[in-house]
């Protein structure tokens, strides 16, 4: 294959990969608020004297993406506005994600309906006797209580005999009567207890907002198993792990399940976003908040059973574990509770045994580990604590005594006096750093801490800015203002509107220019609108694999790179033209000096049009921005098929069918005019 076969070949796979990636746009392009509808929410942001507001407002945005959107699964923006402000740009749910959200709430509310026992089933199968392999499930803690129940049943049902038997036989039945009442009352008891077992929704919404990424399976011994062909065998994921205990407690709900499933899956893969601003509001207020709790021990359990309080948690969920001096909080990733993946695995299939190991109390809740920390106020420092305000004032990079690599932090002075407090009597204990109700670690504490602290040990550097990132948001509770400062939101209905016309509006205006290119060079016209069809897809597919975010003022800035296309173009035919009327150069050597002395021309423009644009970018504000970002994809691509997209298709017109000539209007024109001079001076 000769070198023009190849680039062809190129063009063709690159048009053909760029149409099939970005088709169709308004699925495959990520559009802005004005293209798609949306809500705009402006924080403001509290700033430290003396700080550095680029540096706050970068960690003010870090915080707040890991508590809204940790796995980065939906489309949520934030963008620092100015100096002390933030702007959170949310898209609104359109028609189609709202009917799939609607069939899911549906089915979802089916499930929790249907998920309770009925009555009527149950009375028929205590009579049968079978209650307890119909309803019992794999739960073998329910399944205690429906055996309790047919016991009680039973019991009921003896009592009630011998009281008729009693009455037939005209003796004395006040003992009868008497233990037919204490049958029944026992009876009413256990049928209460499960009468009320149901699925909890807000349950199963927390386990459906779990990672759904499998996990690798691992030997006895830690290690990574793998299947013949050398591929990781691969196991349930965290979501899994707790549908599966789910269903164990429900087993004659499957079909309904499998429907909820189903209907959040479709729902799922067209999400974007929240369900509502409200929700996205509710979600800032109070981020940041750090806490310090001591934790649990089997050494010193603080007067809690902790078999009790996993038993409790297992059939109430965290908040219906019932002590008055501690509580389970969930662990926030657990890759950081081990040095290896063999224990983070140990630590996912067992937390009560991992976390034993390290004189902690752990359990599991559908499939996610938790920690029992100290609630009491001599055993936490937490933002209610006597009433006094502290707050965290910075976290950084440090080095211990023997230089080993450290998180070091340091309070305001309330917040050293209240930390010796915790510190000084709990000192060889595990000390929980709890950002908004989530543990992030444990570490022991070595000694009494005052207004500055230290956490080392053998971190490494992944693990040294989790804990700098935690420990920083804790600097953020009042900072960000409460409520937003301005609010705007664009219906999705107006949204689609404005990109239908502006797609149009695009379209048409390349039209314009393909048709009067035709008319004014002929063929070559048709070849540089060949390169105006590459140009485009290579912007879209430009702006897909950038992830950036079309504007309705980045649709004008489509339009305008394909007048700038246009123009590079002209400069070059006309350059052609010149050797071809003036030199009178063959055809193949006439383009190769076209392009070369309209090189220079085009490269300066195009270079003056990425200054302005590196310009709109960095100081314009969101709206802008868009523009000068598509804008300067619009320059890059117009470079690349301007000066090689039509030279290649002007060489397949030359070498491959053998063209001698390039007809345009031009040439006819300056034909047409050289033989009526001659005529008159004839």
């Amino acid at each position: 294959m000769n070198r023009l076969a190849l680039q062809v070949s190129l063009i063709v796979v690159m048009t053909a990969g760029l149409m099939w990636s970005v088709w169709p746009l308004n699925k495959s392009l990520r559009l802005g608020k004005d293209l798609r509808g949306g809500v705009s929410l402006v924080y403001s942001v509290k700033m430290p004297a003396n700080a550095n507001s680029e540096a706050v407002l970068k960690q003010v945005i870090d915080v707040l993406k890991q508590r809204v959107n940790p796995t980065g699964v939906l489309d949520i923006s934030f963008v620092p506005q100015g100096r002390d402000r933030i702007e959170v740009v949310m898209p609104l749910p359109g028609d189609e994600i709202r009917q799939k959200q609607v069939l899911f709430r549906q089915t979802l509310a089916d499930l929790v309906k249907r998920s309770g026992i009925d009555s009527g089933e149950l009375n028929q199968s205590l009579e049968a006797g079978n209650a307890a392999d119909r309803f019992g499930g794999t739960d073998a803690a329910f399944k205690e209580k429906i055996t309790k129940l047919q016991a009680a049943f039973h019991e009921s049902q003896s009592a009630r005999a011998a009281l008729e038997a009693a009455s037939k036989s005209g003796g004395d039945v006040s003992a009868a009567e008497n233990t037919l009442a204490k049958a029944d009352i026992a009876l009413e008891a256990q049928m209460t207890g499960v009468a009320t077992k149901g699925l909890n929704e807000a349950r199963l919404l927390r386990v459906l907002a779990l990672d759904k990424t499998p996990r690798p399976m691992r030997d006895a011994a830690g290690a990574i198993e793998f299947d013949e062909n050398g591929n990781k065998k691969m196991g349930l994921s965290d979501r899994d792990r707790g549908l599966q205990s789910i269903r164990s407690e429900f087993p004659g709900s499957t079909k309904d399940f499998d429907a909820t499933l189903a209907a959040f899956s479709d729902y799922e893969s067209v999400r974007t976003s929240l369900d509502d601003p409200e929700d996205l509001k509710r979600l800032f207020r109070g981020a940041g908040v750090l806490d310090f709790r001591i934790a649990l021990s089997n050494r010193i359990p603080e007067g809690v059973n902790p078999d009790q309080m996993r038993k409790e948690l297992s059939e109430r969920g965290p908040a219906g574990a019932q002590s008055s001096v501690a509580a389970w909080y969930p662990i926030n990733d657990p890759k950081q509770w081990g040095e290896t993946p063999a224990q983070v695995d140990a630590l996912l299939r067992d937390p009560a045994n991992y976390f034993a190991n390290r004189d902690l109390i752990g359990a599991s809740y559908d499939g996610k580990p938790y920690l029992l920390l100290s609630t009491t106020p001599e055993k936490t420092l937490t933002h209610s604590t006597g009433g006094r305000s502290w707050s965290m004032v910075q976290a950084s990079r440090g080095s211990d005594e023997l230089g080993r690599t450290s998180v070091s932090f340091r309070l305001d002075q309330n917040g050293g006096q209240e930390m010796g407090r915790l510190t000084g009597p709990n000192i060889g204990r595990a000390m929980a750093i709890v950002l908004d109700g989530q543990v992030y670690t444990a570490p022991n504490l070595q000694s009494r801490i005052g207004g500055s602290g230290q956490i080392t040990g053998s971190v490494d550097e992944e693990e040294i800015k989790y804990l700098i990132r935690v420990l920083s948001a804790g600097a953020l509770e009042g900072q960000l203002s409460a409520e937003p400062v301005s609010m705007s939101v664009l219906g999705p209905s107006l949204g689609s509107d404005n990109l239908q016309r502006g797609l149009l509006a695009v379209a048409l205006s390349t039209l314009v220019l393909a048709v009067v290119k035709i008319l004014y060079y002929l063929v070559a016209g048709g070849i540089a609108d060949l390169s105006l069809i590459v140009n485009a897809f290579v912007i879209f597919g430009l702006m897909k694999f950038m992830d950036a975010t079309f504007t309705l003022p980045g649709l004008a800035g489509v339009a305008l790179s394909m007048a700038i296309a246009v123009d590079a173009n002209v400069l070059i035919y006309e350059r052609i033209r010149e050797e071809l009327m003036i030199n009178k150069e063959p055809l193949k050597n006439a383009v190769r000096l076209g392009f070369q002395r309209a090189f220079a021309a085009i490269f300066d423009g195009n270079i003056a049009n990425l200054i302005i644009c590196t310009m709109l970018i960095l100081f314009a504000g969101t709206e802008v921005k868009g523009f000068g970002v598509t804008m300067a994809v619009g320059v890059i691509a117009t470079f690349i098929t301007g000066l090689w997209v039509t030279r290649v298709f002007l060489s397949v017109w030359t070498n491959w069918l053998g063209q001698r000539n390039c007809p345009c209007w031009p040439s006819y024109f300056q034909a047409l005019r050289a033989r009526f001079c001659l005529r008159l001076i004839g």
